[in-house]
C-alpha cells in the first residue's frame, strides 16, 4: 500500500496545486505525511495550521495532516483561521481512530468541527477521499473559512482508487489585513458568530 499511496497522495498535491503540505506524526496520519513529496514538518499540530494558514493568505493551497487528539491540540489556531477566514484553499484532513488501534481514546471529531460553523466530511472511500478534497478546496475559496474531512481507520483497509481531475489555484496573495487587532476584531468576531455555534464576549 505504500507505493500506492505516494501515488495518491502525488496526484492530490499535483491536480489541487497544493504548494505545502504539513502536519504533525501520529497514528495512519505519518503515512499519509511521509508520502507527501511537499511536506514540511511542523513541531506540533499548532504551528502545522499557522504554517497552513500563512500559505492561505500568500495566495498557496495547503494540506494538513494529523490526528484526533492533534485537531484538539490545534482547536485555538483553527478557530483564530476561521475568525480571520482564509485566501487560498486551506484543507485539514483528521485521522479519527474510531477502533482505538493506536489512540488512547476514542473520538468522533465531527461534533468538535460543527461548533466552528464548518461542515465535517467523511469519505467512505479513497475515490471520495480525492473528490470530497477538490470540493473542500473549492468551498473553501468561496466561503473563505478552512475545510476539514474526518478519515478513520476503515480507509486504510480499502484498496485505493481514484479519477485524476485538475483543480487550477487561481487565488493571489491576500491584501486584506490578517491580524486580529482592537480597530479590526468587531469585523472579523461578527462574521465567527454568525457562522459558529461558538458566541465570542466581542
Amino acid at each position: 500500500m505504500k507505493d500506492e499511496l505516494k501515488d495518491f497522495m502525488d496526484a492530490i498535491i499535483n491536480d489541487f496545486d497544493i504548494s505545502i503540505t504539513t502536519g504533525y506524526s501520529g497514528y495512519l496520519a505519518s503515512d499519509m505525511l511521509y508520502s507527501a513529496k511537499n511536506y514540511v514538518p511542523a513541531i506540533n499540530e499548532t504551528v502545522a495550521i499557522d504554517f497552513a494558514h500563512i500559505h492561505s493568505y500568500l495566495g498557496k493551497r495547503s494540506l494538513t495532516i494529523m490526528k484526533n487528539a492533534g485537531l484538539n491540540e490545534s482547536l485555538l489556531p483553527i478557530i483564530n483561521s476561521c475568525i480571520l477566514g482564509t485566501n487560498a484553499g486551506m484543507v485539514l484532513w483528521v485521522v479519527d481512530d474510531l477502533e482505538v488501534e493506536g489512540s488512547e481514546i476514542c473520538q468522533d471529531s465531527r461534533k468538535l468541527i460543527e461548533l466552528l460553523g464548518i461542515n465535517p466530511i467523511k469519505p467512505n472511500s479513497w475515490k471520495d477521499l480525492y473528490s470530497f478534497t477538490r470540493e473542500a478546496y473549492l468551498e473553501g475559496e468561496n466561503r473563505k473559512l478552512p475545510q476539514i474531512l474526518i478519515i478513520s481507520n476503515e480507509l486504510f483497509k480499502t484498496k485505493i482508487i481514484f479519477t485524476s481531475q485538475k483543480l487550477k489555484n487561481n487565488c493571489t496573495s491576500s491584501k486584506e489585513i490578517c491580524v486580529l487587532h482592537p480597530k479590526t476584531a468587531k469585523k472579523f468576531m461578527d462574521k465567527f458568530n454568525k457562522n459558529s455555534k461558538i458566541k465570542s464576549p466581542l
